[in-house]
């Protein structure tokens, strides 16, 4: 037998509780209800907070409920709410749900639409007076859902100094768009925006854009250390160019002599035709690492057959470009040898007149 306790009777418990202005009911089938219907207890012990019916299939699981379910149809309550631990997720996880509907009921399903926000987390300090957003994370239904179909994306926004509204940052896309997963402030492609719009795209099909303004680096490298911050080189972006650096400032360097055995040395580098085993069918031309290392160690990285500690190789590398400083002196020397031969031959030819 249902058992009432109705607070318009201010009701007063020898001050230890207070019911005033509130109905609780608590109903022989393990039920209960508060505050006419808004907070509810069902049979399984979980809690719900605008509705009295329990909502099932989350995380694909027609069986899987959550013990704290909040709804409503206003903002910022609309949607669903929970803290749980759900036996479909592996490891039994506790999970933060939150859900969206278009309908304008409690319980609806009306199917949401692209571009609608699924759930928010906001971040917010006080200023002294009221609280402000710091930062947000938006779940965003990224394309057109249907049946088990919900395509979505993450959007992280975060406020500048000197104001109080956030603006986006990052978002990490559902992959549908041309592969685009994840784009770095920016909110869509670049390949055409104006050269004052900078960000980064990364898609799945390694086809990663980079937008900067004209004369700037996009990527700045550093090392641990060296003189003048670290700073060891950049990629740097113009209006028709991409320049690829290396610091090379004279303040940097000492003992600085000419090469004098450009030649010498050029002879000893064994340019080769080879393909790679991965690709059968394409003959390129190159050089052998170990053996360009002999020559110009500075241009390969790693060793010589070399193998980590489970035996798997450890392949070298190299930077062809690193030979251009051997070869312009290789260069310089044969130039001056030509000048030298046509210098004789012309007094030869001249004296032969």
């Amino acid at each position: 037998m249902p058992i009432t306790l109705r607070g318009d009777a201010d009701s007063d418990f020898s001050n230890g509780i207070d019911i005033s202005g509130t109905d609780i009911e608590l109903n022989d089938d393990g039920t209960a209800s508060f505050g006419d219907g808004d907070v509810n207890i069902d049979d399984s012990g979980r809690l719900l907070v605008g509705t009295d019916t329990a909502r099932t299939n989350f995380f694909n699981n027609p069986t899987t409920t959550i013990p704290l379910q909040i709804e409503g149809t206003g903002t910022p309550s609309a949607g669903i709410s929970a803290i749980s631990n759900p036996g479909a997720v592996a490891g039994n996880t506790a999970a933060v749900v939150l859900g969206k509907t278009r309908g304008s009921s409690v319980g609806s399903t009306t199917i949401v639409a692209s571009g609608d926000e699924l759930g928010v987390f906001s971040f917010q300090g006080s200023d002294g007076s009221e609280f402000i957003e710091a930062a947000r994370i938006t779940g965003i239904v990224d394309g057109t859902p249907g049946t088990d179909d919900m395509p979505g994306r993450l959007s992280f926004f975060t406020t500048p100094d000197g104001t109080s509204t956030p603006t986006e940052k990052m978002r990490i896309c559902s992959g549908s768009s041309n592969l685009d997963l994840i784009y770095i402030n920016c909110t869509g492609r670049i390949n055409n925006a104006p050269n004052t719009v900078g960000g980064h795209i990364i898609q799945g099909n390694g086809n990663t854009k980079i937008r900067s303004a004209d004369n700037q680096a996009v990527f700045q490298f550093y090392s641990t250390t060296g003189e003048q911050g670290n700073d060891i080189g950049n990629i740097t972006v113009g209006t028709t160019s991409t320049s690829y650096n290396t610091t090379s400032d004279y303040r940097l360097k000492e003992n600085v002599t000419a090469v004098t055995d450009g030649i010498t040395r050029l002879q000893q580098l064994k340019p080769s035709r080879f393909n790679f085993i991965a690709d059968p069918d394409k003959t390129v031309d190159g050089f052998l690492a170990h053996e360009a290392q002999a020559v110009v160690p500075e241009c390969v990285t790693g060793t010589k057959d070399a193998v980590d500690a489970d035996g798997n190789p450890e392949y070298q590398g190299i930077d062809q470009s690193k030979l251009v400083p051997l070869l312009t002196a290789a260069l310089q020397e044969a130039i001056t040898r030509i000048e030298t031969l046509e210098s004789r031959l012309s007094t030869l030819e001249g004296g032969n007149t």
